[in-house]
Order: C-alpha cells, then sequence, then structure tokens
C-alpha cells in the first residue's frame, strides 16, 4: 500500500508555496533542490547568498553551541536556518560567527537580508554598511527595497 504525505508551507505575506509530496521511502525536497520544482516559481527559497527572495515556514531546530563547531560549518548552518526562516536563529548565529569574524560578508549579508524582512531598518542600515563590497552592497539595496527598507536613507 502506497502512502503519500502532503506538505504545504504557507508564508507570512500569504502565499503558499507549493505542495511537496512525499512518499514513504522517497526523500523529501532539501531547500536546495527547490528551484529544480520543489517550490511554486513565484515563491523562491530566500538565500542571502543569491538573488532569490521569499519567505519560509517557520520552526526549525535551535541553533548548536558557537563553540561546538568549525567557522565553515556554522554559517552553512546560519543560511540553513535563513533558508527555513528562523529569522531569530539564523540571526544569533550570525552575531557569533560576526564576533569571531567581524568583517565576514556572508554573515553580514544575513543579518541585513533578515532586518529588512522584519522590518528593522536601522539594523539594516548598520549591518549594509559594513559590506565592504559595492555588488554586495547593491544587491543588499535592492533585497531591502523590496520590503520597504532604503538601507541608503540617512
Amino acid at each position: 500500500m502506497l502512502v503519500s504525505v502532503v506538505l504545504v508551507a504557507s508564508c507570512a505575506s500569504g502565499r503558499t508555496a507549493a505542495p511537496v509530496a512525499v512518499a514513504p521511502g522517497v526523500p523529501a525536497p532539501s531547500p536546495a533542490d527547490e528551484g529544480a520544482g520543489g517550490a511554486a516559481p513565484d515563491v523562491p527559497a530566500p538565500s542571502p547568498e543569491d538573488h532569490d527572495e521569499g519567505e519560509a515556514a517557520t520552526g526549525a531546530p535551535e541553533a548548536p553551541p558557537a563553540a561546538a563547531a568549525p567557522m565553515a560549518e556554522r554559517m552553512n548552518e546560519v543560511t540553513r536556518l535563513y533558508d527555513l526562516g528562523d529569522l531569530a536563529g539564523a540571526r544569533a548565529l550570525a552575531l557569533q560567527v560576526l564576533a569571531d569574524d567581524p568583517d565576514n560578508f556572508r554573515m553580514l549579508r544575513v543579518l541585513v537580508s533578515s532586518a529588512c524582512i522584519l522590518g528593522d531598518a536601522e539594523e539594516a542600515k548598520a549591518y549594509w554598511a559594513r559590506l565592504t563590497a559595492a555588488s554586495d552592497r547593491e544587491q543588499m539595496a535592492r533585497r531591502c527595497a523590496r520590503f520597504g527598507v532604503d538601507v541608503r536613507a540617512e
């Protein structure tokens, strides 16, 4: 007997992601697979490293202690939490990574993007100002504008 389960994620904006069917013995698509058909084309997975925008369901597990994982693993965990929509968890871990590497552009992008999604213009501006690459600043300014935040405003 084949039993299927359908999962549906809903965004804060009221949009609903396309259902993802998961059959027994068949792994669910990962967030990295979403661009290959796991999510509706109008609801891309958010990631501070690419140009995608959107929101995902919350409820991700707690981030591991900062000292328990090497830097690359901690940064990947920040991105994973962000992709899952756990902006608070991603922000907390990104701040821990920045304590060890204050100029880490990936973590600064996560902090800028998260602040813009949450509507915290002052925090977004503070982290945006720390980005050194013009391309990062421009991409983050465009992303924030989609959430109604102008990081360039004084």
